[in-house]
């Protein structure tokens, strides 16, 4: 896979990620969480070719998130399951837009608070990682 193929790659991922929201779009912002962990999940399935996708999305939290793997199992089964699966947040994760200040606190015990933007800060850091890993790495980039 060439520079520019990566390149490709990094912008297919970050495709149409963003959107601007107001306040009032809750609904919108929650259809953004959802696309989010898809767009999550398709990353670390590319990061781990043939790995399970629990465990692929556990190695992708622990090379590439910036703020590492320690809810890499929360957010895979409380935030991207739930989400998708059952429509809703799974229990001790609060989903939020427009609320930074509030990112990555943690809620009760063991739970955890997920805003929006942020978290497509964090999506956009950790692919940008995982590129410049597959840059460097010659066989792992095949």
């Amino acid at each position: 896979m060439a520079d520019a193929e990566l390149e490709e790659l990094r912008q297919e991922l970050l495709y149409r990620l963003r959107r601007d929201l107001t306040p009032q779009q809750g609904f919108e912002a929650f259809e953004c969480h959802q696309l989010l962990a898809v767009r999550f999940h398709r990353a670390a399935r590319i990061n781990a070719p043939g790995m399970s996708e629990a465990k692929g999305w556990m190695r992708f939290f622990k090379e590439h998130f910036p703020r590492g793997d320690q809810y890499a199992e929360l957010l895979w089964v409380r935030w991207r399951i739930a989400l998708l699966k059952d429509a809703y947040p799974g229990p001790g994760v609060a989903i939020s837009h427009g609320q930074a200040h509030g990112h990555w606190h943690v809620v009760n015990p063991g739970g955890l608070f997920i805003n929006l933007e942020s978290m497509w800060d964090d999506y956009e850091q950790s692919i940008d990682s995982m590129i410049k890993t597959l840059a460097a790495d010659d066989p792992r980039r095949e």
